[in-house]
């Protein structure tokens, strides 16, 4: 697996979503420490489970957020909409 993760080093930015984390600390570990990548890590329950999981996510330090329509954050599928700016 490492050296499938070294092909991620480039010029450009990137994000890396790691999911159950929390089971895969070796590899948290090399993605923080070895490609020095910004972890963000999200926890909370999953379907089905009556204990919690730990997604993370990983960006590169070229990363660059794009907004959708220039828009963001964006309302959810089911959310009140709101306008208060």
């Amino acid at each position: 697996m490492a050296s499938s993760l070294l092909n991620l080093s480039s010029n450009d930015g990137y994000m890396v979503i790691l999911d159950n984390a929390d089971w895969h600390k070796n590899t948290a570990k090399f993605l923080r420490e070895e490609l020095d990548l910004i972890e963000v890590d999200f926890h909370g329950f999953a379907p089905i489970n009556a204990y919690t999981h730990t997604t993370s996510i990983f960006l590169s330090r070229k990363f660059r957020f794009q907004p959708n329509g220039g828009i963001q954050p964006h309302y959810s599928i089911a959310a009140l909409h709101h306008i208060a700016d």
